[in-house]
């Protein structure tokens, strides 16, 4: 087999000066274009990362105001809570109080007369008419089977009225 190449030589030719100086200034303002259309694309992201910025900033400001009006509505929750709780216990204790003042006057004996009681802390001094001691012993004998006493006291004061007054104290179990 025999091989023919019919190909001419070609000679290689070289940019002239003129070229040259397009092709650089060509790939110089392509660059610089690229370059230009870069920065514009960054300069537009950071004023979007600017307006971000803001947004954050007043959602923090918004969510401080937020973290404060929780805080002040927990305290107002705990001072509320603490005020039903005071508020049952002294409505128990008011109770407590209305059922003693109760048995002081349904345990009266017939013509026996409830003057004053007052209640103070785990004591209850009464102030009693009655026409005999006698009366008197059976009232702190019914006072104690009440189960609200354990210890009971009856002092005769002298006379009011034509009735003997008593001072009875009694401590509260």
């Amino acid at each position: 087999m025999i091989k023919i190449d019919l190909s001419l030589p070609r000679r290689r030719e070289k940019l002239t000066a003129l070229q040259f100086i397009l092709l650089f200034v060509g790939i110089l303002l392509g660059t610089a274009l690229i370059a230009g259309i870069c920065l514009v694309l960054q300069w537009n992201s950071l004023n979007n990362l600017a307006g971000e910025i803001e947004e954050l900033r007043a959602r923090r400001d918004s969510l401080e105001v937020v973290s404060a009006e929780i805080i002040e509505y927990e305290e107002f929750h705990e001072r509320y809570t603490g005020f039903l709780m005071a508020m049952d216990e002294a409505g128990v204790w008011a109770d407590k109080q209305l059922d003693i003042l109760t048995r002081l006057r349904t345990d009266l004996e017939p013509g026996m007369r409830l003057l004053s009681a007052s209640i103070a802390g785990d004591s209850v001094v009464s102030w009693v008419l009655s026409p005999s001691n006698v009366k008197v012993a059976r009232y702190v004998e019914a006072l104690s089977r009440s189960g609200y006493f354990a210890e009971l006291e009856s002092v005769p004061q002298g006379t009011k009225q034509g009735l003997i007054e008593h001072k009875v104290v009694l401590r509260l179990r």
